[in-house]
This record gives C-alpha cells, structure tokens and sequence, in this order.
C-alpha cells in the first residue's frame, strides 16, 4: 500500500512539474523590474489564442501592435476602470508598439 501512494504522488508530481516548466506567455526583462527600470516586455504568439502570429507590422491602418498597460486598483469602479494609465486606449505611443522578436 504504502509503495502504491508513493508512486501515485510522484506520478502527480511530476505530472505537475511537467505542466508547470512550460515556458511563459508574457515575461519582462529584467525578470523583477523595479519602478525606476525600462522594462521590455515580450509575449510568445505561438502561445494563447495564437491571433497575432502571422501580423507583419506595418498593417494599415494600424501600423503597430500596441500595448495599452494600468492596473485595477481599490479605487477602481469596475475591472475595466484601469488606474495609473500610461498609454491610453486608443491612441498609439512609439515607445510602446510591439515588434516581433526577430526584427529587433
């Protein structure tokens, strides 16, 4: 018995490692910014919904892929009054456009 629950849970242990190790969707660097830091900010289009894979900027009328980044907070009314806004919706700042990786 004791053999058969030992084997169990190291089968689900590694069953659990195995579907934590994926690489992630979205990742910064650096990995732990602080707030005076630039960040870079990169999402794998192959991952998710995979939407984005075949966009080639510039594609009119958008050009770019752009991030529009704020955070709910406590002080928000809804989880889609976003706090502390950098890049409002739907204007397109430069410094926050995407590029795929291979054009940088």
């Amino acid at each position: 018995m004791t053999r058969r629950l030992s084997f169990l849970l190291s089968t689900c242990l590694t069953a659990w490692i195995a579907q934590n190790a994926q690489g992630q969707i979205v990742w910064t660097e650096p990995a732990f910014p602080t707030q005076d830091d630039v960040v870079t900010l990169y999402c794998d289009v192959s991952q998710g919904n995979a939407a984005l894979i075949d966009e080639e900027p510039p594609r009119p009328p958008c050009p770019f892929v752009y991030a529009h980044t704020g955070v709910v907070t406590s002080e928000s009314t809804s989880p889609s009054d976003w706090q502390y806004v950098h890049n409002p919706w739907p204007n397109g700042n430069d410094n926050e456009h995407a590029l795929r990786h291979h054009d940088l």
